[in-house]
C-alpha cells in the first residue's frame, strides 16, 4: 500500500480502496478505503474487512487454523462461495472442500498465502501453488508444461515464471524459447 502515497498526493479527491476477491466468490470478498493512516501503518498488502456473510480462515496442510505472523492458505465460506466448477469434478474437489469446522458447508481454497497480524490485518503473501496472472488471466504453470511436453517429439520443457511468461521446450534436439505474443513462436521454429 505504501506505493499509493504519491497517488494520493496527486489525486487527493480520490478515495482508492483495496478489495480482494476471486471468481469463485462472486469477484469481491473484502473491503478496505485507502487514506493516508491506512498507507502509514500498512505493513504490507492488505486486504481489509470481509464483506457481510464472507469468512476467512488462515489454514495449513492440514485445515488448521495458523497463529498471528504464521502464513496460511486462504479458505473462504459463504452463500457466495460458487458450489463448484461446471464439469469439473477433479478440480472441483481439489478446491472446494468440506468445511471441517460447520458439517454441510464447504470452503473454497483460494491457493493464496495471507499472514495475519496482531491487529488483525490480513497481508497477502503470495501463493501456494505456481498459478501466475498473465494479463489478468489465470494460468497453471503446470498445465502449459503437462501440454507442451504431450507434443510429438518434445523431450523436455520447462515453465518458467519471470517478468514476461516464458516457455522452454526441446523437440527433436533443438530448443526453444516462447515468449509472449506471435513473435515468440514464430522464432522458435515450432509454430504459430
Amino acid at each position: 500500500l505504501s506505493r499509493l502515497t504519491g497517488f494520493r498526493h496527486r489525486h487527493p479527491h480520490v478515495r482508492p480502496v483495496n478489495m480482494y476477491g476471486i471468481t469463485e466468490t462472486t469477484v469481491h470478498a473484502s473491503f478496505l478505503a485507502i487514506d493516508d493512516d491506512v498507507i502509514a501503518r500498512s505493513a504490507g498488502s492488505d486486504v481489509g474487512d470481509w464483506l457481510p456473510g464472507f469468512t476467512g480462515r488462515l489454514l495449513d496442510d492440514l485445515l488448521r487454523p495458523v497463529p498471528d505472523g504464521v502464513a496460511g492458505e486462504l479458505y473462504l465460506a459463504g452463500p457466495q462461495v460458487s458450489a463448484g466448477y461446471l464439469r469439473r469434478a477433479g478440480l472441483t474437489a481439489t478446491r472446494f472442500v468440506a468445511d471441517p469446522g460447520h458439517p454441510g458447508s464447504i470452503l473454497y481454497r483460494s491457493g493464496d498465502l495471507f499472514r495475519r497480524t496482531a491487529d488483525g490485518a490480513m497481508l497477502y503473501v503470495g501463493r501456494s501453488d505456481t498459478q501466475v496472472k498473465v494479463r489478468g488471466f489465470r494460468i497453471e504453470l503446470g498445465e502449459i508444461r503437462s501440454v507442451a511436453a504431450s507434443l510429438p517429439g518434445v523431450r523436455d520443457v520447462a515453465v518458467i515464471r519471470g517478468h514476461e511468461a516464458m516457455l522452454g521446450v526441446e523437440r527433436d534436439g533443438v530448443q526453444a524459447r516462447l515468449g509472449g505474443g506471435a513473435r515468440g513462436r514464430r522464432e522458435s521454429g515450432l509454430g504459430a
